[in-house]
């Protein structure tokens, strides 16, 4: 049976040392612990990054003390707090300190990592992946007739997969454990799913999560520490975004894997995407735990037992006024199925999402743009009027004119930045990335989170056209390269 796995990995792309720990890793996982001390710094750090959300700005102090003394003491919690720093996740605003957006941070370091890190010859290869893929970014914005200084504010977004660079500049000149940097990794993502629990259950508002209202959470704006948004033990659970569970990918493969989970932990999971209530991103995480868990076949009978369980499921969350989000779906998809669905009602369909959607592919068939897209269109600093529209699927009218980008499923977002070439091209460059890496250690990591990614950007708060995607996708890509890069020394 081994020879046969064997035979089988090396068909694939896999030499037998990766069939030999792969079939380790699945029959013997190891159990997650962690110190005291370690739980207390990833709380420590995610509750800084929230206070600053909650516009208590010397936090950003903390945050500095915190990641300089990582940086000496711990990189793989160094690299930990400052992917999530640079994503924000709803914890902290990306774009509070004026005139940047704190992944731009990122990037210029990731740009500068090409010309001081000495690489071997996987590394080159995906580095030259990336830089053709931003070279054909570019070639798409140029046959928009927006200006570049415009297009620059969103396409720049795109470029974030080479984040892959940045483990390897933290871990320059340092010993790599990929299994304690999984090890880090799971510790920051349960602390995430209890602030979860304590948000939504406890507190019943936003203030570990500041930024992850939906703006009609007690008359609009966010969370601050001066008027905090809760409502301790009001059981009146809000709708938290599902975009800090987003960073949580990173850990999709060791779970499958590597560790074990505790019940407790299984339960802040659970519970955290109940709060989230954002269905797309939590069948995600099943879809792509089992395939990865070697349970591809449990796939479809959960699918089959889901099927099973609908009707009741449906009826529970009537009777609830709709608060699963389930309901409201499936009458969404029986009314388009009836036929002869009125505009306004199809706009409902998604939650609300095509009432974004319609209007806008509309204009990009009228303006025969369908397979090159507008280009990097701005939603504020936009000014050419052929791209405003006036939508009149919107309920709040004074929503109405806007510009024709911004919509919430992250397909769609790609077509009408670059079109159904676009997108092609962008699902093809990110296949090479990972046959680029297929011999490597590891390198279903990498495939994992974005599968993950791609299944997400569905409900529109990920996807490989977004930082939220993109910084899980580069950390995942440049954690597998480092995995491998004592191994290409020797």
């Amino acid at each position: 049976m081994s020879a046969a796995r064997g035979a089988l990995a090396r068909m694939l792309g896999h030499d037998d040392a990766d069939a030999t720990v792969d079939q380790k890793t699945v029959d013997e996982r190891r159990p997650f612990v962690a110190a005291p001390s370690e739980w207390g710094w990833a709380a420590g750090w995610l509750f800084s990054m929230a206070l600053t959300g909650l516009e208590f700005y010397p936090a950003y102090l903390f945050l500095l003390v915190m990641l300089v003394h990582k940086w000496h003491a711990d990189r793989y919690d160094f690299l930990v707090m400052a992917t999530l720093m640079f994503g924000g996740f709803r914890f902290l605003d990306p774009e509070q300190i004026p005139g940047m957006k704190i992944y731009d941070i990122a990037l210029l370091a990731c740009f500068a990592a090409i010309f001081l890190l000495r690489m071997n010859k996987v590394t080159k290869r995906v580095i030259w992946l990336i830089i053709a893929y931003i070279v054909v970014v570019w070639m798409f914005a140029m046959m928009s007739d927006e200006v570049m200084s415009v297009q620059i504010r969103r396409m720049r977004y795109t470029w974030l997969v080479i984040y892959c660079l940045f483990p390897l500049l933290v871990f320059a000149n340092h010993p790599f454990d990929i299994m304690e940097m999984f090890r880090k990794m799971m510790i920051y993502c349960i602390v995430i799913y209890v602030l979860y629990f304590v948000d939504g259950v406890i507190l019943s508002g936003f203030f570990f999560i500041p930024l992850g209202s939906f703006g009609d959470w007690y008359g609009g704006g966010h969370s601050t520490l001066a008027h905090p948004w809760i409502d301790l033990f009001a059981f009146n659970v809000p709708r938290i975004s599902a975009t800090p569970i987003i960073f949580t990918c990173i850990i999709i493969y060791p779970v499958a894997k590597l560790f074990s989970l505790q019940r407790w932990q299984w339960v802040a999971f659970w519970v955290a995407n109940l709060v989230s209530r954002t269905m797309a991103i939590l069948a995600g995480f099943i879809v792509t735990y089992l395939c990865f868990r070697g349970l591809g076949k449990k796939v479809v009978i959960v699918a089959i037992v889901g099927l099973l369980a609908l009707p009741g499921i449906y009826y529970v969350d009537k009777a609830t006024g709709e608060w699963l989000r389930v309901a409201t779906t499936i009458d969404q998809f029986i009314a388009i199925k009836d036929g002869n669905v009125p505009e306004e009602e199809m706009a409902e369909f998604m939650s609300g999402r095509m009432a974004q959607v319609i209007p806008k592919m509309d204009l990009l068939y009228s303006m025969n743009r369908q397979w090159i897209g507008f280009g990097f269109i701005h939603p504020q600093y936009s000014k050419s009027r052929k791209y405003f529209i006036k939508n009149e699927l919107y309920v709040d009218e004074s929503q109405s004119e806007e510009v024709a980008t911004a919509v919430e499923i992250a397909q769609v977002q790609t077509i009408l930045d670059t079109g159904y070439l676009g997108l092609i091209l962008q699902t093809i460059f990110f296949i090479l990335f990972y046959l680029a890496i297929r011999k490597e250690e590891y390198a279903n990591y990498y495939l994992s989170v974005l599968v993950m990614v791609s299944i997400g950007g569905i409900g529109g708060m990920c996807g490989l056209n977004q930082p939220n995607g993109l910084l899980p996708v580069g950390l995942a890509l440049g954690v597998v390269l480092l995995a491998n890069r004592d191994r290409h020394k020797k």
